[in-house]
Order: C-alpha cells, then structure tokens, then sequence
C-alpha cells in the first residue's frame, strides 16, 4: 500500500476517534489543527521563496540543473521509502 493510502486509512481512522470526544475535546483538537496548518503554510511560503531565489540564478539550460534536479527526486524517493 502507498504512504498516502496508509495516511488516509491513519486519517479516517482518527476522525471516528474524534467524533467519540465531546465537544470541548474536537474543538480544542480542531484548534491545534488549524494552528499547525497555518504554522506549516507560513514554513512552506519561506521554502517556495527560497526555492525561487535559488532557480532564479541557475542556467535552467545547463546540464548542471538536470543533474541536480534529479539528484533531488532521487533523494525524496529515497526518504520515501523510510
């Protein structure tokens, strides 16, 4: 099975969980959430722009770049994989 398909079985599986929880307990659950996800947005706007500062001084032509960007999916599938 895939990670994603693993997180969504995760996921579904938690939710029944809350539903059991009174209210206070969903909403506080429902906070820390949505306060991680904005907290996540923020970290991922800084990594988009440090992604666009960085391609934007490389020669997108230059055999150097497709090396690295290969390299780069190499090693995400390798953290896949963990």
């Amino acid at each position: 099975m895939s990670t994603l398909g693993k997180r969504l079985i995760g996921a579904a599986k938690e939710a029944r969980v809350m539903t059991q929880q009174n209210g206070d307990e969903r909403y506080a659950e429902f906070e820390r959430a949505l306060t991680d996800v904005l907290t996540e947005r923020e970290y991922v706007l800084e990594r988009r722009t440090r992604l666009a500062r960085a391609r934007a001084v490389v020669d997108k032509n230059d055999p150097q770049y497709l090396e690295a960007v290969e390299s780069a999916f190499s090693l995400l599938e390798s953290m896949d994989g963990l």
